[in-house]
Order: C-alpha cells, then structure tokens, then sequence
C-alpha cells in the first residue's frame, strides 16, 4: 500500500495505491490539516509514502506532524539527473519542480514517445520529453486566475468569471476571458510548434492536466487528451522503483 500525496501551491491531493489499482484519490486545500489528519489515521496499513510538496517548507512541516506510520522513512522526492527511464536536462537537476518530474515520468512511461506535457493549475507549465526520454525543456506561465486577479487587481476592470470567448468580443467580461484563454494557449500552441520545429516528429502525444485543464481544452488547435493526477501516478512509478 503507497500512500501518495502531491502538494502543489493550492491544493493537496493524495491517493492509496495498492499496487494494482487507486483505492482511493482525494484532494484538500491547504490548512485543511485536521481534517487530513483525521482521515489519514483511519488509512489501512502502509507500505510506504511518497510526497511531491513545492508549497515551501512550512508546508512541508505541517504534512510531516499530520503522515500516518508507514513501513519506510516518508520519501520527499526531489528531480534528479535520471529516473524511471526519463533523463533530466535541466541545468541545475535538482532545481526542476518535483511536481513537473513526476508528472512526466508519468507520461513517459506511459507512452516512450515524444509528449508535450501542459498542467493548468496556478501556474501554466508545459514541459516537452524527446523521443529519446530526454526532458527537453520547459516554459512557465501564470495560471488562468493569476492573469484574471492580476487585471483586476491592477485596472478598474470586472473579472472574466462571467465572460464567454469570443474573437470579436463586444463586452469587457468577454474580452477579458478571451485575452486570458488567448495568452495561455498561445504559450502551449508555441511551445508545441518549437518542439516540432526542431525534432520535426510525425506525431507527439499531447497532454493536459491540472485542475483548469478542461477550461483550455476546446480552444487549443493540436488535439490534446486530459490526463488527470500526473503527479500522483508519477509518485507510484518512483516509489516502486526504489
């Protein structure tokens, strides 16, 4: 039994593999602790834990007094040079999102082809992964709320909760969910684009996730599928290699 848990900048999620199937998949907000300590004293006997936190260290303290007793020492990953198959070109190894690492071993060794990776959370990342398993490169952008909560917050203008896209926008809602939607896939689409101009691959797996990964799927040109929980299935690949 795998006792992951991904702490990302919003929320926790977490789920029980055991090591067929998830028995169970949750998520909490952050400072939700007694309710995730009340739940994680009720889990069935573990064989280990698996966490992925880039919410900071006082987090990363919290969650510590709150895990359940497992058979091993709680494993807070870090990225590495290699892993699972997958080799991390980034110039400093370590200093990769633990989250990002995850979340492409994941896709990696589901596929073992060329994958562009795109998680809309409270940042946008896209990450791209060679033919070869090489971690290519990456790109980091604001998510969908950050963009809105940073024009509203910086302008007289309304936010884009109640806007709808549209091209030709004839209202400041619409214009300025257009504008959001607009600037996020022109980060992925451009990403994708610099991928296949370098590589020149005949086909590469497109894939979106995160907690707003829905809002961009219909307005992105190359056909992506939503994979969710990246990080957490990604968690369960390292932990059974270790």
């Amino acid at each position: 039994m795998i006792l992951a848990i991904d702490s990302g900048n919003t929320n926790i999620k977490w789920g029980i593999y055991d090591g067929h199937k998830w028995l169970t998949l949750e998520i909490a907000t952050h400072f939700d602790y007694c309710l995730l300590a009340e739940t994680w004293k009720s889990l069935p006997s573990l064989s280990q834990i698996i966490i992925s936190n880039v919410a900071g260290l006082s987090v990363k303290n919290s969650l510590t007094d709150l895990l359940p007793i497992a058979s091993r020492k709680p494993l807070w990953i870090e990225s590495t040079l290699f892993s699972c198959g997958l080799k991390n070109n980034y110039y400093y190894s370590n200093t990769l999102g633990s989250d990002r690492w995850a979340s492409m071993i994941a896709i990696w060794n589901k596929f073992h082809e060329p994958c562009i990776v795109a998680t809309v959370g409270t940042a946008l990342t896209v990450d791209m992964i060679s033919a070869k398993g090489d971690f290519v490169g990456g790109v980091i952008a604001p998510g969908i709320r950050i963009l809105n909560n940073s024009l509203v917050g910086h302008t007289s203008l309304s936010g884009a909760e109640t806007g709808t896209y549209d091209s030709f926008s004839l209202s400041t809602e619409n214009a300025l969910f257009t504008g959001v939607i607009d600037s996020l896939v022109g980060v992925i689409e451009k990403a994708y684009s610099a991928m296949l101009n370098k590589y020149h691959y005949k086909e590469m797996h497109c894939i979106l996730s995160g907690g707003d990964s829905k809002v961009l799927l219909p307005y992105l040109e190359p056909e992506f599928i939503i994979i969710d929980n990246l990080v957490l299935k990604g968690l369960v690949i390292i932990a059974r290699t270790i």
